[in-house]
Formats: structure tokens, sequence, C-alpha cells
């Protein structure tokens, strides 16, 4: 069921196929690029949880232990 493509059907095929085999490519780099990028983002969330103090946030995230006045209604 190949359609005539007349005296050009070598070029046209020969298009389709390196089409076909960019697409492919672009496809496979892609991924391999988001697998790169998906591992640098964990190293560098480790690295920073690893290299941050130890903070207590609770006069932080607490706006009445920030302010005396608010303790007395």
């Amino acid at each position: 069921m190949i359609p005539d493509l007349g005296p050009h059907s070598a070029f046209i095929w020969t298009s389709y196929a390196l089409t076909f085999g960019v697409l492919i490519a672009l496809t496979a780099w892609l991924l391999a690029d988001y697998r790169h990028q998906t591992s640098l983002l964990a190293e560098l969330e480790a690295r920073r949880k690893a290299n941050s103090p130890k903070v207590d946030n609770t006069k932080v995230n607490n706006p009445k232990a920030n302010n005396p006045k608010a303790n007395n209604p």
C-alpha cells in the first residue's frame, strides 16, 4: 500500500526518514538532559540542606512571640 510518488520517491522517503531520525534524536537528547538536570537539582538541594544552619523558626512564624504587647490582651 505504498503510494506512487513518481520519480522523486527516493528523495521523499529519504526526507521522511531523516525527519523521523531527527525527531528521535531530539527526544532522546531531551530525556537525557532531563535526567541530568534532575540529578543536578537533587545534588544542589542535598548540598543546601547539609549547609543550612539549624534555625528555630518558632519565633519567626509566631507574630505574638515577636511582639510582647500582643501577649497581653
